[in-house]
This record gives C-alpha cells, sequence and structure tokens, in this order.
C-alpha cells in the first residue's frame, strides 16, 4: 500500500510540473502528441519486448523494418538488435545505486522554429542536481520520425509512413529514457526539417551543431521554475552515432566556441571527414550501401549555400538524370528511407555523379569540395578543450572507420582527445549492415565512458 501511495505521489508531482511548465514556459511543446507520465525502466523494456521479432507479443509484420542496405531485418538479428539495448544498456543501468533507476518524465521543448523531446528524472519529494547529456540522433528521412513525436505505445510504430525510421526513432528515444534513468536530464533536439520544423533539413552540416546548443538552452529555461523535479549542474555530456555522431562532434565545436563548458563529447561513427574518407568512399566504385546519403547530402547543402553559390549548387551540374528532378519531392520530409533507396542507383560515381563533379572531387576542386572540407571539423581550426571519446566499429560499411582515424590523427596531440573504442557489431552472421548493427554495443561503450566520467 506504501509503495502505491509513494507511485502515485511522483505521478501527480510530474503532472502539477507538466502544468506548470505548460502554462508559465513557453518553450515547452503543448501541442499532440501530449506529454506522458512518468516511465520506468520496468516499462521501457516492456515496450522493448513489444518490438522483439519473436513470440506472440511481437507486432512488426514480417520484413518491415529495413537495414541501411534495405534488406529487412531477420527475426534474429530484429531481436539480438533490440536485446542489444533491453538486455545491456537496461541491464547496466539497473545494477547502478540504490536510488537508481530513476523514473523518468518525457518532456517536449520548442525554441527558435524547432523542437525535440528532453527526459527529466524524477524523485519523491526533492529536486535533484544532475548532469546533462545531450543526446544527438542519427539520419532519418521523414518529419514525423523525430524525438519530439515519440509516443510510448510500440504500436505507434505501425502507423509511421516510415516504419523504419519510426522503429529507429522509438530504439533511439528508449535509449536515450535509459540514461536519463540513470540520473542524467537527456535532451534531444530534432534538427530543422523534423519536428516543428519545416525548413530543409541541412544534413551533415556543421550548422547543426547549433540546433543543439538552441535546444539545451530550451531544456535549461524549462527547468528554471520553482516545481521542476530537476535542474542540470555544471556537467554537460554530448554523444550520438552515424549522423548524430556528425552532429555530436559540430555541437562541440558551436557549444565551446558560444563559450559553454563541455565535459565530455562521445562522437559514434560519425562522417567527420568529409573531405578525406567520405569522398574516397564515393570515388571507390564500390556498391553503395544507403546510396542515398549523396543526394541528400547535395539537397542539404543547397539548402544551405544555394542562395548563395546557384550555379555550383544547381542539381543538373552534379546529379545525373533523373535525380535532379526527382530530389525535391524524395526529401521533402514526407518520404520513407524505403521509398527513397528504391530509387536510388547503387554505383557512386558511375551512375549517380557527373562527370564534372566527380574530377573535381578527385582533384579536391571546386565548390563543392570546398563546402566539404569547410564542414571536415578538424579543417576549421578548431582544437576541441573538452574531454573526446571517440566509437566506431572498424568494419562500418556505411561510415568508413577512416573518419574516426583522421580525426585522431589530427589531433593526436591533445591528451584530451582519447584513443578511439572500437566496437564489433552484433555477432550475426551477416558481413553486411554493420553500421547499424553496431549501434547497441556503441550506445553500451559509450554510455558506459560518460558514467565513469561523471563518477569521477
Amino acid at each position: 500500500m506504501r509503495r502505491a501511495l509513494l507511485g502515485w505521489r511522483v505521478v501527480l508531482a510530474a503532472l502539477l510540473f507538466i502544468a506548470i511548465v505548460l502554462g508559465c514556459a513557453p518553450t515547452v511543446r503543448s501541442a499532440a502528441p501530449p506529454e506522458e507520465s512518468a516511465v520506468s525502466v520496468d516499462q521501457l523494456v516492456a515496450n522493448l519486448d513489444a518490438l522483439g521479432a519473436g513470440g506472440s507479443r511481437a507486432i512488426l509484420p514480417a520484413g518491415s523494418i529495413l537495414k541501411p542496405s534495405g534488406q529487412a531485418f531477420s527475426a534474429a538479428e530484429l531481436s539480438s538488435f533490440i536485446d542489444g539495448i533491453k538486455v545491456s544498456l537496461a541491464g547496466f543501468v539497473s545494477a547502478r545505486g540504490a536510488n537508481k533507476p530513476y523514473l523518468v518524465l518525457p518532456l517536449r521543448l520548442k525554441a527558435a522554429g524547432q523542437s525535440g523531446l528532453m527526459w527529466v528524472p524524477i524523485s519523491l519529494g526533492r529536486t535533484l542536481s544532475l548532469p546533462v547529456i545531450a543526446y544527438q540522433h542519427g539520419t532519418e528521412v521523414n518529419w514525423k520520425c523525430a524525438p519530439s513525436r515519440y509516443d510510448p505505445n510500440p504500436l505507434s510504430v505501425l502507423a509511421s509512413a516510415d516504419i523504419t525510421g519510426a522503429f529507429i526513432n522509438y530504439l533511439e528515444c528508449t535509449t536515450a529514457a535509459l540514461m536519463a534513468s540513470a540520473g542524467y536530464i537527456v535532451v534531444m533536439a530534432d534538427y530543422p526539417g523534423f519536428g516543428d520544423s519545416r525548413a530543409p533539413h541541412p544534413y551533415v552540416n556543421l550548422s547543426l551543431g547549433d540546433s543543439v546548443l538552441t535546444m539545451l538552452g530550451s531544456a535549461k529555461a524549462a527547468l528554471s521554475g520553482p516545481f521542476a523535479p530537476a535542474r542540470p549542474n555544471a556537467k554537460l555530456f554530448l554523444i550520438g552515432y552515424s549522423e548524430g555522431g556528425f552532429v555530436t562532434m559540430a555541437a562541440a565545436r558551436s557549444l565551446q566556441l558560444h563559450g559553454a563548458s563541455v565535459t565530455a563529447a562521445v562522437p559514434c561513427a560519425g562522417s567527420y571527414d568529409l573531405a578525406g574518407a567520405m569522398v574516397a568512399d564515393i570515388l571507390s566504385g564500390k556498391e553503395a550501401v544507403t546510396p542515398y546519403y549523396v543526394p541528400y547530402t547535395v539537397c542539404g547543402y543547397a539548402s544551405v549555400y544555394g542562395g548563395i553559390e546557384p550555379a555550383v549548387w544547381d542539381y543538373n551540374a552534379l546529379l545525373k538524370a533523373p535525380l535532379p528532378a526527382l530530389l525535391p519531392s524524395l526529401f521533402d520530409g514526407n518520404s520513407s528511407g524505403a521509398a527513397i533507396g528504391a530509387q536510388m542507383p547503387t554505383k557512386i560515381p558511375r551512375d549517380m555523379l557527373t562527370d564534372s563533379l566527380a574530377a573535381q572531387l578527385g582533384t579536391q576542386s571546386g565548390g563543392v569540395y570546398a563546402r566539404l572540407a569547410e564542414n571536415t571539423v578538424f579543417r576549421t581550426g578548431w582544437i576541441p578543450t573538452m574531454l573526446i571519446q571517440m566509437i566506431h566499429c572498424p568494419t562500418d560499411d556505411v561510415v568508413p572507420a577512416a573518419n574516426t582515424l583522421a580525426v585522431a590523427a589530427a589531433y593526436s596531440g591533445l591528451p584530451n582527445v582519447l584513443p578511439p573504442i572500437w566496437v564489433p557489431p552484433l555477432p550475426l552472421t551477416s558481413l553486411t549492415d554493420t553500421h547499424i548493427l553496431a549501434f547497441p554495443a556503441a550506445m553500451l561503450a559509450g554510455f558506459t565512458f560518460i558514467d565513469a566520467v561523471n563518477a569521477k
């Protein structure tokens, strides 16, 4: 009876906080979907169970979740992938101190035309002082597959026009929630082009770091009221995977340039070396695992630079037909990754790049290459002052590990840039899709590192 009473008190306190925040803080989103009640680790794990491939609780149609290659997850792969989060990360969180794991409350954020999601730990009768983790999500193409659109009901994945994107978003939001339950305020920016923003998405552009800065400010404002269940302390950590790894590095740079203190950044599997490792991968002639990443980059950079360099960012000068005519509708935020991928040639540069663009990239010349170079973080003149721990799978088949090696070499004399942590993909027989299959191991390694630094 006493435990039930305490549980209701926590829920009532959470609802009171939501009511106060929605009434007093314009930075917090109050539109649908509504904020939910506080959730426990057990509930988060149960929801992941419902997404599993085996048993009577499986809810996803066979073959509906696709890997970067466009192939469907097998039942064994899907179960193993989910277990990588459900068992490993949730187990790590649950094994921590006596006062943890906390119940966590999801709150939607809004600032400067952008949106995001914040996970706030709750403890009965006291306001917690906690470190902040900014968690940057990976590549998405559908605007509704964004943290701010998180719905705790696993069945919500089925309602999406992009089931794979919704599944990945659900898994990333749950990962962030598990981190929060260990005693961290976790902030997730949607990025431009997602959630509330209908602007073009500036894919793998350093300007994305400013989005993280904006959403951290929104989170701080939302937690400044007298009834907030938690307040940020002086520690700030950054983590993200794939595009989220790139944005994590961009955010570390942006925060430092704005005078903010970052305790540690943990970029995972990001395309940091756009003008080097990524150009080499594009020109290699190999079969591309996720070919739409190239035109997605073209669209994103055209949205940033097209107004001042229209000739450089003319789609017809960069991509072979029929791609120039298709791009505006493919990347308008309403398509699925599967639908876009189905219309892409897989041989780059032979079937995708114009001869002129391929030649310029090969000779490291021209306007496109110049913009890629200035968005290659270690070529900007930035010298990081925070602790940086990169994580990558050495056999990554989408974002080559050479990206991490290039950053490590560029900053080799800095004691705060640690040697990379190399993680394996899930132990399955497939030799492809190692990029996505290494996500669970990277998240566990990254959060373990953050937790160890925080404990010092």
